[in-house]
């Protein structure tokens, strides 16, 4: 039971915890005798877009929201800054993680000239933009986990920002596999709040590649399509790590996900 590991810890019938919840470490530190070490994962945390919705089909409101969350704040108080911002979909201590692809900086100001470029206006003046006539509102899924309720304050956080560019967000919180029933098999959703957690093969042409059966977000890019297939028909690995940073770049520019930690 992951809600005693903690408790073992303090009276000593535990030496050793692989996964301490956030909410936790401050007893671990008051208690004076325990060493807390951070490592890097190969998870990362994300916002999926639905493509089949036409409006997340724009980039520029795509990237307006990216750029009204402050993610660097939501990450210090949701984790404690226990984390990394990411800019695309590969763990930093990936070998495929382009490092000169820096994750775009908070602005509200861009986000609204984001949305303003693409034609959003508020025609009747509610506070929430319109594009083409239809308003910027969007269902949020969020997969309920008693052992994790972060994601619930994360999903807050994030309707408070994007009310703030003029972007509407319905919060809809689901028991887990009803979930992933929602999202991964039915793709019936806006947006869902998802984790991954990915091997050494950095295998994401799944979840990329127009064909990939693991593409619930129904993307598609004939360039990111090429450079997965140029991938797999390589063995040299530095030719390799070429394409993945450029793949990387690609992804990070077209924003199929919001990009968090």
């Amino acid at each position: 039971d992951p809600e005693i590991g903690v408790d073992e810890l303090l009276i000593n019938s535990t030496d050793l915890k692989v996964r301490v919840p956030n909410r936790d470490i401050g007893k671990l530190e008051s208690a004076g005798h325990f060493n807390i070490y951070t490592y890097n994962s190969l998870s990362i945390d994300a916002i999926a877009i639905n493509f089949k919705n036409t409006l997340l089909g724009n980039k520029f409101i795509r990237k307006a929201m990216v750029l009204g969350l402050n993610r660097k704040k939501m990450l210090n108080t949701f984790y404690l800054g226990y984390g990394q911002l990411i800019s695309g979909p590969f763990p930093p201590n990936s070998m495929a993680y382009n490092p000169n692809v820096l994750p775009l900086k908070y602005s509200e100001y861009e986000a609204k000239l984001y949305l303003s470029d693409a034609g959003c206006i508020d025609s009747d003046g509610d506070g929430i933009l319109e594009y083409q006539n239809k308003p910027l509102e969007f269902d949020l899924l969020v997969g309920i986990d008693k052992n994790n309720q972060t994601v619930i304050k994360i999903a807050s956080a994030m309707q408070e920002y994007l009310r703030n560019i003029g972007i509407k967000i319905n919060v809809i919180r689901l028991e887990w596999n009803t979930f992933l029933n929602r999202v991964i098999y039915k793709k019936k959703f806006d947006l869902a709040l998802l984790k991954f957690n990915f091997d050494e093969n950095v295998s994401i042409s799944n979840l990329f590649y127009s064909k990939g059966y693991k593409n619930f977000i129904s993307y598609k890019n004939p360039e990111v399509d090429q450079l997965f297939e140029n991938a797999n028909k390589t063995t040299d690995n530095e030719k390799k790590r070429t394409i993945y940073y450029e793949l990387h770049r690609l992804l990070a520019e077209d924003c199929p996900y919001i990009f968090l930690w």
